[in-house]
């Protein structure tokens, strides 16, 4: 499970973790495998993903199950929250309704799996930026993991839609994803006529080196 194993690692050196629509608990029970947690807060809004993280997490002490939206549940005693698996602008509806909690999260460990740009806008514009990030490729899908952290910094259309550290790391997996984009787009018409998709388009190519 290389996606449970990117979001896990990248905890540390965070005690007690918020898994967001926690599902099986898969996250929860690798961060305690690795000794990266002491603690864990596994929140989703349905019963039987919770039903299933008991079961996953069964043999775990120190787990608190709650059902509940979004960040509704966290409070000062989590230091990192995990959002995996969701649509972007999900993501950033969560993040929103409980803005004011985002005071007293040190990380936020997001796999959105879509509209990743829009996720990294709105953090990097609500006193967040760009710690890390990871893609990796599982099941012939790309997930990109962004790992955020409290600071401000600016950022490019490129930075933000690409990913400011995976432009930067050029790893295998990310020129690989790209370069599948940039073979799906070059035919689109629509990519000559919509400026934004020109920028993407341009962006692409900068980062193969077309």
């Amino acid at each position: 499970m290389k996606r449970i194993d990117a979001i896990a690692d990248f905890i540390s050196p965070y005690k007690s973790i918020a898994d967001i629509g926690c599902d099986h608990g898969y996250v929860i029970k690798q961060a305690f495998d690795k000794g990266y947690i002491d603690n864990a807060y596994a929140i989703d809004n349905k019963l039987g993903p919770i039903n299933r993280a008991k079961d996953t997490l069964k043999d775990y002490k120190n787990v608190k199950y709650y059902l509940s939206d979004g960040l509704d549940s966290v409070d000062e005693n989590i230091d990192c929250v995990i959002i995996a698996g969701m649509g972007g602008m999900l993501i950033i509806d969560i993040l929103e309704k409980n803005k004011d909690k985002l005071n007293y999260i040190k990380r936020l460990i997001i796999e959105a799996n879509k509209d990743e740009f829009k996720v990294r806008k709105y953090l990097t514009e609500n006193g967040f930026y760009i710690y890390d990030e990871k893609i990796v490729e599982e099941d012939n899908k790309f997930y990109e993991i962004d790992v955020f952290e409290k600071g401000n910094k600016k950022y490019s259309f490129n930075e933000l839609y690409f990913g400011k550290v995976l432009i930067d790391k050029k790893e295998p997996t990310f020129l690989k994803k790209w370069e599948h984009k940039f073979n799906k787009y070059k035919d689109i018409k629509a990519y000559t006529v919509d400026e934004d998709k020109i920028k993407i388009m341009e962006g692409i190519k900068e980062i193969l080196c077309k």
